[in-house]
């Protein structure tokens, strides 16, 4: 496909897409260059998934646990800084007893945590682990079974 020029590949970070009816716009900028460019398409295939660096996304809940301290970034400037129970270490280096994390935000903590059966494993080490610590929700917990 490449060679009849039906697949073209670009390196870079895309900023924006916008779609019309005939094709998308792909804003982006180059690998290794500062400049924003536009690429026309009909079809797109981003193969890096999301962003994995939490100081460049742009969200206001993750802005703000950033600004006021909450989270800091992982390992690498990957996903969230957390310990092995999920527990989210603040910028002073203390881990929360309130805020905790699971899934692809602990990419630079434990690698590979990005399928359904190690999320979900996490999932039930830490609800057990919440539960265990804290009467009131345990307390909810056995209200919810009945």
């Amino acid at each position: 496909m490449r060679a009849s020029g039906q697949l073209e590949v670009l390196a870079g970070r895309i900023r924006d897409l916008a779609e019309s009816e005939a094709a998308m716009e792909v804003h982006y900028v180059p690998r290794g260059r500062t400049r924003h460019e536009v690429a026309t398409a009909a079809l797109v295939i981003n193969c890096i998934g999301p962003e994995s660096d939490y100081r460049r996304i742009d969200h206001p809940l993750v802005r703000n646990l950033i600004r006021r301290g909450l989270i800091r970034p992982g390992p690498a400037h990957l996903g969230v800084d957390a310990l092995l129970n999920g527990a989210v270490m603040g910028q002073n280096g203390a881990a929360s007893d309130v805020l905790y994390t699971l899934g692809s935000s602990m990419k630079g903590v434990l690698w590979e945590v990005l399928a359904v059966p190690e999320i979900r494993v996490q999932a039930e080490r830490l609800a057990r682990q919440l539960l265990d610590g804290d009467d009131r929700l345990r307390d909810a917990s056995s209200t919810h079974a009945r």
